[in-house]
């Protein structure tokens, strides 16, 4: 061994030492001594490390040069203030991301992240420390735009890609962030956006069709606004690009020519030209979109021809309903062959004779009901209300008959505890009462026949009620009211 070699390992094992009574020793005048006995770097490092005396640690810092030990005591030195001694003498930017990532201190990391000047060893720091606060300082040290968007597009913390766009001001990067990003961190962008161009772009390329639709309201073409409403797959986009078209040429080609059924029947709504909208009621492929078009059509030539011809009920109903032809209504309310559109036609008829023999024969419960609620005629009231098979047929004969026989059949035997209700409360005459009141119907129907007496000696208005002719609607499961088997012939 050289004399160079053992006056080397003399020194290690001397410093070995030294450190130990720097660390260790009760006496702080034998610890600084002790420490100020040090020679080797690597010493000086391991007390800076060690060392639970801040000046001790501090002083140890102080006396190394190695670039490489000071970024090791800056990652791992129990002392805040003795990492943070050794990040100042640090210049490196390599060592200070290192330190960035590494350091155990989140503070220290960002004392460390504060020196580096590289802007892609920033975007390093940005995207990989642990801490929050790391990567925020590193976010504010960052003017490269394009790298702050995309920390604002791809970074997995929400608090990272928000400061990546409070950091930004370039209208371009802003504008990628609010093309790509969520509809939160979206909107921001789109709010610190001044250029109409870029704005419009994002109303027609905004992944979020949120973003889209809050663009739109910030877009002034016409032209760009119909092919919004025309085209967007989102249907608030369309919605809200229509909303703000004001020319009627405009709307008129969204209502002919949008891909989606339902932005051409908005778009109707917005149509005053008789031509534009009988071409939607005539032409549009969607049922939904006809009729909306037929809400706003007044031509009764092809109103008629739709209410004959169209191929789906429900266009042909919404013709109907606005029908001035008395022969066409009748025609649809009797040779249509959907129940809804002899329905809306019967609701419009003044003919009795018609009403009459709809009432009694349609075979659609609906249709039926729909003719006696406009018709007069007694005889079919009578028949209806004692014979056919849909209770809300004889409930709606039962509100309009005058016969009282039908009506004591009915409050006595009907399998409808409503229809026996509405029967009752239109009694009026006292004998009638008496008569079901000492019949052989059930016990509950012949006591609500007995309230309903006293009402009416006692001149209280007739008021039908849920409880009368035959109390719950479990009665009849009970034994309260007789099926149909059971009744007497009607």
């Amino acid at each position: 061994m050289s004399v160079l070699e053992e006056q080397i390992r003399v020194t290690m094992a001397t410093d070995a030492e030294r450190v130990q009574r720097a660390l260790s020793s009760p006496e702080t005048s034998e610890r600084q001594e002790a420490a100020r006995a040090i020679v080797g770097a690597e010493s000086l490092a391991a007390l800076a490390l060690a060392s639970a005396d801040a000046s001790i640690g501090v002083a140890a810092v102080r006396r190394l040069g190695d670039a490489n030990l000071l970024a090791a005591v800056a990652e791992g030195a129990a002392l805040r203030v003795v990492a943070q001694a050794a990040v100042s003498r640090l210049w490196d930017d390599a060592l200070l991301v290192a330190v960035a990532l590494s350091a155990a201190d989140a503070v220290v990391a960002k004392d460390a992240t504060k020196k580096v000047v590289d802007q892609q060893r920033l975007v390093q720091v940005a995207m990989h420390a642990r801490d929050s606060l790391v990567r925020r300082a590193a976010v504010k040290r960052l003017d490269d735009p394009s790298a702050l968007a995309e920390l604002a597009l791809s970074h997995a913390d929400p608090g990272t890609r928000q400061a990546a766009l409070e950091h930004t001001k370039d209208e371009g990067a802003l504008a990628r962030i609010a093309a790509g990003a969520g509809p939160e961190l979206g909107l921001a962008a789109l709010a610190k956006l001044e250029d109409p161009r870029r704005i419009a772009r994002l109303a027609l390329e905004a992944v979020h069709p949120e973003i889209r639709r809050i663009a739109v309201a910030r877009v002034a073409d016409g032209k760009l606004l119909a092919r919004l409403a025309k085209e967007d797959p989102a249907e608030g986009v369309r919605a809200a690009a229509l909303e703000q078209l004001r020319s009627e040429r405009l709307i008129a080609d969204v209502a002919r020519s949008g891909l989606f059924a339902d932005t051409r029947a908005r778009a109707v709504r917005g149509l005053h030209d008789e031509g534009a909208i009988a071409a939607v009621a005539t032409g549009d492929v969607d049922a939904h979109a006809r009729s909306e078009a037929i809400r706003r059509l007044d031509d009764q030539t092809v109103l008629v021809r739709l209410a004959r011809e169209d191929p789906d009920y429900r266009v042909r109903r919404s013709a109907v309903v606005k029908l001035k032809d008395r022969t066409a209504v009748a025609r649809a309310a009797t040779d249509d062959a959907d129940w809804q559109v002899r329905e809306a036609a019967a609701r419009r008829l003044r003919d009795q004779a018609l009403l009459r023999r709809i009432g009694e024969w349609d075979k659609a419960w609906q249709v039926r009901r729909a003719a006696l609620e406009r018709g007069d005629n007694q005889t079919v009231l009578a028949s209806r209300a004692r014979n056919d098979a849909d209770r809300s047929v004889r409930v709606a004969a039962l509100r309009r008959v005058t016969d009282v026989a039908v009506l004591v059949n009915r409050a006595q035997w009907d399998d409808s505890e409503e229809a026996r209700a509405i029967a009752l409360a239109r009694l009026e005459d006292a004998s009638a009462l008496r008569q079901i009141v000492h019949g052989t119907a059930p016990e509950a129907i012949r006591a609500a026949a007995r309230a309903r007496l006293a009402a009416v000696e006692s001149g209280e208005p007739s008021v039908p009620s849920r409880d009368r002719a035959g109390g719950s609607r479990d009665a009849t499961a009970r034994g309260a009211a007789p099926s149909h088997r059971e009744k007497p012939p009607r």
